[in-house]
């Protein structure tokens, strides 16, 4: 009899397709938990209707429909992304719903919400920059805590959305008023979440900022294991005002020892929060002190991005369910020994009329393929507003400096044509 893992994914994912073909390749029977079930019917697989809003009326609604199917529990959960990640986690501790563990309730809920993050590796002792709270109702704070630079983040919005820098007091007033501006216009996926209107405040830490991708798993000893895919440096300097994410690239170029600490410090934040099952994207900035943790979510890398392991190991989201599912499979040989992403950036606010040069940029030595994911008539805000990229450009090559060149040369033939937001009615 077939595993089956139940994927958990919002509408809205790109994750699905990658997920299905891992699954088919593994003999999996994948089913779906979606907030809007129809969106994945074109799959032909059993879906549930769950709200990733409410954990506990999920876990009851799918209980009920184990029992009426006479389905035992599932063998696996996998969330796709941050928010399904909490119902995950419940999930993944009922015994009736699923015989495998997910990361804790508590480690999934501080991987969302920095606040609680930082208060949970402050208490460990684990490095992390100088920060304060802001919280709703709060006056700007006019003192200086710690020296500048700063960056002002909200606590619960992701993709660089809201995240900016401020090198004075009075800068600081004026960027936590437009960060409290983003958060109420920003699509709220969790903002019934009491913590949704903090805002953090914290010392900017200069150095490179790398990502950490790979899976926790928790021992039959009780000692907890951490898997690493892949350390990508981001060549570009994030400095700010803005902290847009573009390039990704493996291998890293830092040395190696750098490497090692950032792993480490990975796992022990891991550890501290109880993300003890399932995948990891920790941001990590290379300080002159050594590694420091920027965030770590409690997922794989996002949006279409998983595609940049292809050429490395082959299937990301293969991976990740047979490692859910306890598995020790056998690995593909690398095709290639250094990859990268890029996400193409949005030069300004606009609605899409069209990207030019696609199909030349593809063409170009190094380059696997360009997706571009947003559609004309979309519109689109840039960041620090937005958190919306274009599209996708990936490359593998024989170093990762053959890799950055070829994004960075895909990118040159690309022409981003916008019309203002307001010329639309």
């Amino acid at each position: 009899m077939s595993d089956r893992v139940l994927l958990l994914l919002p509408a809205t994912s790109y994750r699905d397709v990658a997920f299905v073909e891992a699954a088919d390749a593994l003999g999996v029977d994948l089913e779906f938990g979606c907030d809007v079930p129809r969106a994945m019917s074109h799959h032909g697989r059993p879906t549930h209707a769950v709200s990733f809003d409410d954990p506990q009326e999920s876990c009851a609604r799918l209980s009920a429909s184990l029992k009426t199917s006479g389905c035992g529990p599932f063998d696996a959960v996998v969330a796709a992304d941050e928010q399904s990640a909490v119902l995950a986690a419940h999930i993944g501790m009922d015994a009736v719903l699923c015989r495998r563990p997910y990361h804790s309730v508590h480690g999934v809920e501080a991987a969302q919400d920095k606040v609680l993050m930082r208060a949970s590796l402050r208490a460990a002792g684990l490095s992390q920059p100088d920060h304060m709270v802001v919280r709703p109702g709060d006056a700007p704070p006019s003192e200086q805590r710690f020296s500048f630079p700063c960056v002002v983040k909200p606590a619960m919005l992701s993709g660089s959305q809201g995240v900016i820098r401020a090198d004075d007091v009075d800068e600081r007033i004026g960027v936590i008023e437009r960060v409290r501006r983003i958060q109420k216009s920003a699509d709220k996926a969790h903002a019934n979440a009491l913590a949704f209107g903090n805002i953090l405040v914290e010392r900017f830490v200069d150095g490179p900022e790398i990502v950490v991708e790979g899976m926790a798993t928790m021992t039959a000893t009780g000692e907890l294991s951490f898997d690493c895919f892949a350390i990508f440096d981001k060549p570009d300097p994030l400095r700010g005002p803005y902290f847009e994410e573009s390039l990704y690239v493996t291998p890293s170029r830092h040395p190696v020892e750098l490497q090692e600490a950032a792993v480490r410090l990975t796992t022990d934040v891991a550890r501290t929060l109880g993300l003890t099952n399932g995948p990891l994207h920790a941001e990590i900035r290379l300080s002159d002190q050594g590694p420091v943790m920027i965030e770590v979510a409690a997922r794989s890398i996002g949006g279409l991005c998983s595609r940049v392991f292809t050429g490395l190991f082959g299937s990301l989201e293969q991976r990740i369910l047979s490692r859910m599912l306890g598995r020790d499979d056998e690995w593909t040989t690398a095709s290639a020994q250094a990859a990268g992403v890029m996400m193409i950036p949005l030069p300004r606010s606009g609605v899409l009329v069209s990207v030019d040069g696609v199909e030349a940029a593809r063409a170009l030595r190094g380059v696997d393929g360009i997706v571009i994911a947003a559609q004309p008539g979309d519109a689109l805000r840039a960041q620090p507003e937005g958190n919306r990229y274009v599209g996708f450009i990936f490359a593998s090559g024989s170093s990762a400096m053959d890799v950055e060149r070829a994004l960075r040369e895909a990118h040159a033939f690309l022409t981003i044509r916008l019309k203002p937001l307001l010329a639309i009615a």
